[in-house]
């Protein structure tokens, strides 16, 4: 009977350990995801506020290149490691239209100053200095192009790390929700009947 009991209280201390080692595992890395989070909204925020300064005040203000995408890159990439599989997606959904907003507004800079004679470039780059906000004035609409890509991506990544971290409540409009596949939908309801 002693044996029994000692066994008894032997399984208890286990399964209580391993219900304790399965919950701090799942906070582990809560911290530094949250951390790796919070630098990624900063960043695209960053770069958000850098697209419109080039825009508005040209180069004295933002020398715009391709590095500019790098941190939110770097970023990104950490979350493969730390993060849900979700959350990776969401931040690759977040950096993507970005930099492709990026190579679209550098593309259009380019060949708006290719397709100027020597006067006309000459004359761009007096109202570039003068007046960016006029000279620039074109990139507004390849921005436009991208701005609600970018907005909903980040959205849609807030939502993804909020379900991460546990915090209940989503921000997105339910019509922005990736779609679920039909035949999924029709295989469930068929596996269902079977």
């Amino acid at each position: 009977m002693a044996l029994a009991g000692v066994l008894l209280g032997q399984i208890t201390i286990n399964r209580n350990d391993r219900w304790k080692a399965r919950r701090e595992d799942l906070h582990r890395w809560h911290e530094e995801r949250l951390k790796l989070y919070l630098e990624i909204l900063g960043a695209f925020e960053q770069y958000r506020q850098d697209l419109d300064d080039f825009i508005k005040f040209g180069l004295e203000k933002v020398d715009l290149d391709l590095e500019h995408a790098k941190p939110l890159f770097e970023m990104t990439n950490k979350t493969r490691l730390i993060s849900t599989k979700e959350v990776h997606e969401a931040a690759v959904s977040v950096w993507a239209p970005c930099f492709t907003c990026l190579l679209a507004i550098l593309s259009a800079v380019d060949d708006h100053f290719d397709s100027l004679d020597e006067d006309g470039r000459a004359g761009f780059a007096k109202l570039a200095e003068e007046r960016p906000e006029e000279a620039f004035a074109f990139l507004d609409e390849v921005k436009s192009d991208y701005q609600e890509a970018m907005s909903k991506s980040i959205v849609l990544f807030s939502d993804a790390v909020r379900a991460e971290l546990g915090v209940p409540g989503r921000t997105a409009p339910d019509e922005w929700q990736a779609p679920k596949l039909p035949v999924l939908r029709h295989l469930i309801r068929r596996k269902g009947k079977a």
